[in-house]
């Protein structure tokens, strides 16, 4: 299975987990984050016992960058296989002239950020990492939930 984010994205996350607050709720290691989410599929819920926010978040945020990139016509599945990284096309994507640069597989923040950068001509998101500010959007929304099942103050 490929992995669901670059190092650089999943460590900064995990900072924003623990600057909520919410890292004494984090799996210790792989098998029992494993184990909290088969439990949560087994109840078809997130409860109180298996709520695992640094996995929550990271769902969350693969999720909203799956529906972005299916609703621009491209596949999401993409940046969730194994393989090689396509290269840019730049008739396509004419600010890639140049550039040698590869649409990124393993990280669906890194491969948004891409597109954007690619794309925009001229939105309020910053040209570089214009997507990284859903990190912050899903911690928010993961403390919610915690709060929701019962958890904080």
């Amino acid at each position: 299975m490929p992995s669901m984010m670059c190092q650089s994205h999943w460590d900064k996350l995990r900072e924003k987990i623990e600057a909520a607050g919410l890292n004494s709720l984090v799996a210790e290691n792989g098998e029992e984050a494993a184990a909290k989410m088969a439990r949560s599929f087994e109840e078809q819920e997130t409860t109180f016992d298996n709520f695992e926010p640094l996995q929550y978040a990271m769902f969350m945020l693969v999720n909203n960058c799956y529906d972005v990139v299916n609703g621009t016509g491209a596949s999401p599945l993409y940046f969730l296989t194994e393989g090689p990284d396509d290269p840019v096309d730049d008739k396509e994507f004419p600010k890639a002239k140049g550039k040698n640069l590869v649409w990124p597989r393993g990280c669906p923040l890194c491969y948004i950020n891409l597109a954007h950068e690619l794309s925009c001509s001229g939105c309020l998101r910053p040209q570089v990492g214009g997507f990284d500010e859903w990190l912050d959007f899903a911690v928010r929304d993961t403390v919610k939930k915690w709060k929701e099942l019962g958890g904080g103050a």
